[in-house]
């Protein structure tokens, strides 16, 4: 099992590592090592995990048209 940093994930996805870290606060990527309440811990992803969030689309949403 090999874990990725938040770059290394990045990279893999295609997307910028700040939309990584997004994804890990959303507690949908990823766990975090360390940290406390002032100081942000370390990011990690597990290979594996990687690879199952890479089938599911990137990107927004297109827009739905509102009807009134």
């Amino acid at each position: 099992m090999k874990v990725l940093t938040t770059k290394e994930a990045a990279e893999r996805l295609r997307v910028s590592e700040r939309r990584i870290r997004f994804f890990c606060k959303a507690g949908r990527l990823g766990m975090r090592l360390g940290g406390t309440k002032t100081r942000a811990g370390t990011w990690i992803i597990l290979e594996e995990e990687l690879k199952r969030f890479k089938r599911f689309a990137r990107g927004r949403p297109s827009k739905q048209h509102r009807t009134r």
